[in-house]
């Protein structure tokens, strides 16, 4: 095993990373770049990367990153994971991982957990895993990245705007188009070469992005869940109606996890429905009234 390790970790650059990945990084660090030479982009730069280190996202962060080495560890101890999957373990935390944090905080689906599971143990992952195995050559993709951004940025222009109509209806088509086109490509790719493709480490691919879903979805319970009662804790510390006595605020605590519990739909609709009424409590009859509403 650790031959294999030492293999994987001296591979050439090229063959760990495809050419549309490495044409997208190109793009990235030329984004970054501009963002440097830029005193007005820097300085935005820098206020996002200072709220990104505020205590409690840098808290939330770590944690989701130990849960997740701890889930791949786990993988690794049953044959489901090896080192040659790294880069796609480090892909899917920062593009599922990081990202579903903060969707899913802010969702106002009734069962957040369950969409995240459906997204992302779909079959949409063979797709995903042969579009990057299948790609165009790096000028080739250099380009078709270029192209496809700016239609996206038209696309998002053109789409609220009535007077471009026809203007939204062409960039859709294109993009239409050049999404067939690599469909057509990966196809004629995975007939010619499905005997090299469909083996030991594809299939482990295959697998990786929905294993690490199910994995982290207890995570994701337990921070959606205090994200909410960290706001019905914030409502009831309000002093709109003047200050609260500790011993309050305490009881307040104490009885809203007592009646609401850990079911995370039963609190979120508390939330929704009760929750700016916490604000107004000023006696332990107060609080109870409105739980037993």
């Amino acid at each position: 095993m650790f031959q294999r390790h030492i293999a994987v970790c001296t591979m050439p650059f090229t063959q760990i990373f495809s050419s549309r990945e490495i044409a997208v990084g190109i793009y990235i660090l030329i984004a970054i770049l501009g963002v440097l030479f830029n005193s007005k982009l820097r300085r935005s730069l820098f206020d996002i990367i200072t709220a990104f280190f505020h205590f409690k996202i840098l808290l939330v962060v770590t944690v989701l990153a130990v849960y997740v080495v701890g889930s791949v560890l786990l993988l690794d101890r049953l044959g489901c994971w090896r080192l040659d999957l790294l880069k796609e373990t480090i892909l899917w935390f920062i593009f599922t991982g990081f990202v579903s944090i903060f969707t899913m905080i802010n969702s106002k689906e009734a069962k957040p957990i369950s969409s995240f599971l459906m997204t992302y143990t779909e079959g949409w992952t063979l797709l995903e895993l042969l579009s990057s195995e299948y790609t165009f050559s790096l000028v080739t993709e250099l380009w078709f990245v270029l192209v496809m951004l700016f239609l996206t940025v038209g696309e998002v222009v053109t789409r609220t705007d009535e007077k471009r109509k026809r203007e939204h209806s062409l960039i859709v088509a294109i993009q239409l188009v050049l999404v067939i086109v690599v469909f057509v490509h990966i196809v004629f790719g995975f007939v010619a070469d499905c005997e090299r493709i469909w083996n030991e480490r594809t299939i482990r691919a295959f697998f990786l992005e929905p294993l690490l879903s199910v994995l982290i979805a207890p995570y994701l319970y337990a921070l959606l869940l205090y994200s909410v009662y960290d706001k019905l804790f914030i409502r009831m510390n309000s002093t709109l109606m003047g200050p609260k006595p500790l011993p309050l605020i305490r009881y307040a605590k104490f009885r809203l996890l007592q009646v609401l519990g850990l079911r995370l739909s039963k609190v979120r609709e508390f939330e929704r429905s009760k929750g700016m009424q916490l604000s107004k409590v000023m006696s332990k009859d107060d609080l109870d009234r409105i739980l037993k509403l």
